[in-house]
């Protein structure tokens, strides 16, 4: 829910072993309750496409990416590059990533898609 993006019950697994402060999960049908406004309207603003343009900016091989088929450990090594290590955002051999000031500017604006690229860039949260 931290990142305004839809995913699979095979993929909600490997999130929530990513841990909370990279992604927080809830299900769409057994969480109904638990859902707040704030969290609806960001995964309105947010979404699949907004944040994979963000985290999924120069996709890996083909070989390397995953689909529903996909093992087990190959759906976690695959989303642990993508979340935890980043490695398929535009920084990838890129200069250093944006000053804290720059998450904090985006915080403070409530732009939701600006704080979702300066973390996927590497901003120290």
């Amino acid at each position: 829910i931290n990142l305004g993006v839809t995913i699979c019950l095979a993929c909600a697994g490997v999130h929530r072993r990513l841990g909370t402060h990279l992604s927080k999960v809830r299900s769409l049908e057994l969480d109904t309750r638990q859902w707040s406004a704030t969290q609806l309207a960001l995964m309105v603003a947010l979404g699949n496409q907004r944040v994979n343009r963000c985290y999924y900016a120069r996709p890996p091989p083909c070989d390397e990416a995953i689909d529903a088929t996909s093992a087990p450990a190959a759906r976690e090594a695959f989303l642990r590059a993508k979340y935890e290590r980043r490695a398929f955002t535009a920084r990838r051999g890129q200069p250093p990533p944006p000053p804290p000031y720059v998450l904090a500017a985006a915080a403070a604006a409530d732009d939701a898609a600006a704080i979702i690229e300066a973390m996927a860039l590497g901003a120290p949260l």
